[in-house]
């Protein structure tokens, strides 16, 4: 991990199973949604494809916004697709192979559109700037390695 030299013990991994990571130290054991943080505890939050995962989307981006500080910034990255008319979720889809063929992967329980996404983020009081990195600064987002296909979700809590 690149932050974790910079920021040293300001800075906190976590994932809801630590044990599947073994290069990562130290990674703490959370629940995105009942995080164990007080209110008010990080400037900065990085959840990279993980709602799409968590059964209660909105529950968990509710801990997200409680845990940063006022004016504080999280990324919120999900798989989009450009096809659907809304979100897909909430189908059956009792195996592996069936949320494959709904969601795109086996472990997915949905597929985001993105004006639901930025909706669900909104209405749990983030201020969202979707950004298209590539179209600000091609340069730094090349540098950055960011997915030439993929928005930003840049969240901020209102101060």
């Amino acid at each position: 991990m690149k932050l974790s030299p910079i920021h040293g013990e300001r800075y906190v991994c976590a994932d809801l199973e630590p044990e599947r990571y073994l290069e990562i130290h130290p990674l703490q054991e959370a629940d995105l949604c009942a995080l164990e943080y007080a209110e008010n505890s990080f400037d900065f939050v990085l959840c990279n494809h993980v709602l799409e995962h968590v059964p209660d989307d909105r529950l968990a981006m509710s801990e997200i916004l409680r845990v940063l500080r006022p004016g504080g910034t999280a990324i919120l990255q999900v798989p989009i697709s450009r096809k659907l008319e809304a979100t897909l979720e909430g189908k059956h889809a009792p195996t592996d192979s069936d949320r494959t063929r709904i969601y795109g992967q086996h472990d997915h329980v949905r597929l985001y559109k993105e004006d639901d996404y930025v909706a669900r983020l909104r209405a749990v009081g983030f201020d969202v700037d979707p950004w298209a990195a590539y179209e600000r600064d091609g340069d730094a987002a090349y540098q950055a390695e960011i997915d030439p296909f993929e928005t930003l979700f840049v969240c901020r809590k209102p101060d």
